[in-house]
């Protein structure tokens, strides 16, 4: 049986406790942007996963995503709008990977799978897009063919380590879940048996 599934999320948990999970959210986009300097090795996309597999207000984990990027860029600098624009729509995807998650939240084998697969699919993802977004908003690739050649070459590098910090976080996250519901399990257990 799947760890999360003896005490799945409520889907009537309260707008406080949901506004406290969003909350969490910023904090951790914003704490991890400000302190992780290896190129695009950040949890920003796992944490856009875990928010869609947490929050069952859908706005709120956008909002969220949205907040925690806006306060960051606001700290460390702004850059290209458009491309700005690309990089958020990126992380839409990691969000409705985490709300799939949810489907399959019953099958342990299912989820993690699905946990490693949505983390590559979004690394995949986010570095098609922004490179697109880079090569054709930006000066620095020629808009031509050659030069968008350059541009997903010059990019591999970056999307070696967002593939690697998208697992390493998702596990992370994910895997501190299901070890918290397992604690949790067992010391009602525990306390069950020394009730009797």
């Amino acid at each position: 049986m799947n760890k999360f599934s003896k005490h799945p999320a409520q889907p009537n948990r309260s707008l406080a406790i949901e506004c406290l999970i969003a909350a969490g959210v910023v904090i951790l986009i914003l704490a991890s942007r400000l302190t992780i300097d290896l190129p695009n090795f950040k949890p920003v996309m796992a944490i856009a996963m875990f928010a869609g597999f947490l929050l069952h207000r859908q706005m709120l984990g956008i909002g969220a995503m949205v907040t925690g990027m806006l306060m960051a860029d606001s700290l460390i600098g702004f850059y290209e709008w458009r491309v700005a624009l690309v990089v958020y729509a990126a992380l839409l995807l990691p969000i409705l990977g985490g709300l799939l998650l949810r489907r399959w939240k019953d099958d342990a084998l299912k989820c993690a799978t699905g946990v490693l697969g949505f983390a590559g699919l979004a690394a995949v993802n986010f570095y098609v897009l922004t490179t697109l977004a880079v090569w054709y908003f930006t000066n620095w690739y020629p808009t031509t063919w050659e030069g968008l050649g350059t541009a997903f070459i010059m990019g591999l590098p970056f999307l070696k380590w967002t593939l690697l910090g998208n697992t390493v976080y998702s596990v992370l996250l994910f895997g501190g879940l299901a070890l918290a519901v397992q604690i949790k399990l067992a010391l009602a257990a525990r306390q069950k048996t020394l009730a009797k």
